[in-house]
């Protein structure tokens, strides 16, 4: 590859890349930390220098380790990692990209919905957990909530 085709990294995929050689990540055997850590950094803001395809890649990464996370959270009762993390983050969506780009991709409202559902049953688990026994309206009230 000649000087003239090698692409020239900006400074924020050098900083990115100098990151990951630090966690010194075991790729066959990860880590949950690893995991963590390496979807905390894909869900920073991706830089203009990427590609639209690039862009929404890294949107499914994030937003597929969420769906993960609050499945596996929902059913074994535990708190979700990523509480907060990812807000201000918009959903799938491909309408930036080719017809040859879109079809590297599950279908982004699919995923969108996906993603929701795991929200709102994150919600009701949560509401269903600060319920007390002997409330009789307490539970139809706050599941309504959750409902809408």
């Amino acid at each position: 590859m000649s000087e003239e085709t090698t692409p020239i990294l900006s400074a924020d995929v050098e900083l990115f890349e100098q990151g990951l050689l630090l966690l010194r990540v075991v790729y066959e055997e990860p880590t949950v930390d690893d995991v963590e850590a390496l979807n905390l950094a894909v869900n920073r803001p991706a830089p203009a220098s990427l590609s639209n395809l690039e862009r929404e890649h890294r949107k499914r990464v994030w937003w597929t380790a969420f769906c993960v996370d609050r499945a596996i959270s929902t059913e074994l009762g535990l708190r979700p990692a990523y509480i907060g993390v990812g807000e201000g983050l918009g959903y799938p969506d491909s309408s930036s990209l080719t017809a040859e780009e879109k079809e590297e991709f599950y279908d982004a409202e699919l995923l969108t919905a996906q993603i929701k559902l795991c929200e709102v049953k994150c919600d009701v688990v949560d509401t269903v957990s600060q319920l007390k026994s002997k409330d009789i309206a307490g539970p139809y009230e706050i599941l309504g909530q959750c409902l809408q």
